[in-house]
């Protein structure tokens, strides 16, 4: 915020899985519109790391902040899920929207609620 840097713990690779919320919607739709059920691992295709996080919202944001690593403090762990695409296959639609693209956004959003 305001520029200020973002400090991560360790080296920053503990990684997050990030859909956006416009895919979770879409895909939603398309579940109960084609009346699937089951149970599905409904998560992104890949995973991203704090520290890419970090630096893709800098860009985003236009922000002067930096990132910076407290090495004295370990990584936070992994929380990922397992690559699985059958319920994508099944309803004909893989999560689209970027981290980039989605923090991109967000940043636009907030320059036109200002």
């Amino acid at each position: 915020k305001n520029g200020q840097d973002i400090t991560l713990y360790g080296r920053g690779e503990a990684l997050r899985n990030f859909m956006h919320v416009a895919d979770v919607v879409e895909i939603i739709s398309r579940v109960v519109q084609l009346r699937i059920k089951g149970t599905y691992n409904c998560a992104s295709q890949s995973n991203v790391s704090f520290s890419e996080i970090a630096l893709t919202a800098i860009a985003a944001f236009g922000s002067s902040s930096n990132v910076c690593f407290d090495t004295e403090k370990v990584d936070v762990p992994n929380n990922i899920f397992a690559t699985d695409d059958e319920l994508f296959q099944r309803i004909d639609y893989y999560p689209k929207i970027t981290l980039s693209q989605g923090l991109t956004r967000e940043a636009a959003r907030r320059k036109v609620v200002k």
